[in-house]
């Protein structure tokens, strides 16, 4: 392989790295509602985050930055009507970043204005839902009222120190005083909420303060005042921000990386070999076309760069 021996090396790579081998990406499970009305307090769920996670920063698309969140359930206000892309982005404590991931949410004008138009009512309802948790040693008991009949409720909990939010359990939204065992849990104060449906719905409630191993007891509640009984337009990310181009941009980032590194390698061997080749003109023509192919290998980085930054302008 005397000609162009790294062009056919970046090639291999450059084709190789769109096979998908395994997920490489650390993306949080990010759950909200997919509409909201102006001035409604939404809250946003963050779930499947890494271990070593210290703080996480909210983007919430209309200006507003939170950094060193220390909740996996913040909550946010949307004064105007919009599409809005929730970001979130986990740091360690080295304040690198470790897991991303985004979602998006439409905010609606309150009242029912601008639905005029539409061929059926918009008609506003109430949506009030609650939980109340109570504790007696190592049993939680749970009772929800206000979500839709037949439906379940989603329990979940936040331990002591941390603010990674797990999945303790489903119940039933028609019964009272459900029983969850708490046999594995270690004393010590821990938050609960919940999540389920209402009038169609899809809210979670606030979170309650609740101490495992003594007796305790309290209400996670959640309003949702004037939600429109007619379905909404669910907000939807450009199809150059999904997750197929998510992943194609991490795996650039790191082959391009390989690429130039080794590129750099070779056009320093190709300039030392150039050096020592004595006047051979055979050994010239090689030493250019190492040089060239390591050149061509860059320029093939730098427009695949110009490419993704068409497709994904961020």
């Amino acid at each position: 392989m005397k000609k162009f021996p790294l062009f056919i090396i970046i090639i291999f790579f450059f084709l190789f790295s769109f096979i998908p081998i395994g997920s490489t990406l650390n993306d949080l499970e990010l759950e909200a509602p997919s509409t909201a009305i102006e001035g409604e307090t939404i809250r946003l769920l963050i779930l499947n985050l890494p271990d070593g996670t210290d703080s996480i920063t909210v983007n919430w698309g209309d200006g507003l930055i939170e950094e060193n969140i220390t909740t996996s359930n913040p909550e946010h206000t949307y004064n105007s009507a919009g599409s809005y892309e929730i970001q979130v982005e986990a740091f360690d404590e080295n304040n690198n970043s470790i897991a991303s991931s985004s979602v998006w949410i439409t905010v609606e004008e309150s009242g029912q204005e601008g639905f005029s138009s539409l061929p059926i009512e918009a008609t506003p309802v109430e949506c009030e839902a609650y939980v109340d948790f109570r504790i007696e040693g190592k049993k939680l008991y749970v009772t929800p009222s206000g979500f839709d009949e037949g439906t379940e409720v989603v329990i979940y909990y936040t331990s002591p120190g941390s603010f990674s939010s797990e999945e303790l359990g489903e119940i039933s939204a028609d019964a009272s005083n459900q029983e969850i065992s708490l046999s594995n849990f270690s004393s010590g104060e821990y938050e609960f909420f919940a999540k389920g449906k209402c009038k169609g719905y899809s809210i979670t409630t606030s979170s309650v303060s609740l101490q495992i191993g003594s007796s305790s007891s309290g209400s996670a509640t959640s309003t949702v005042p004037g939600v429109l009984e007619l379905e909404l337009p669910q907000a939807q990310a450009p199809s150059r921000e999904s997750g197929f181009w998510e992943y194609v941009k991490t795996v650039y980032k790191w082959t391009s990386r390989i690429i130039v590194l080794l590129a750099t390698l070779m056009i320093i061997y190709g300039g030392y070999k150039y050096m020592l080749s004595g006047g051979n003109p055979e050994v010239i023509r090689e030493a250019k076309d190492i040089i060239i192919g390591a050149l061509i290998g860059i320029a093939l980085v730098a427009l695949a760069y110009i490419f993704f930054l068409i497709m994904i302008p961020s």
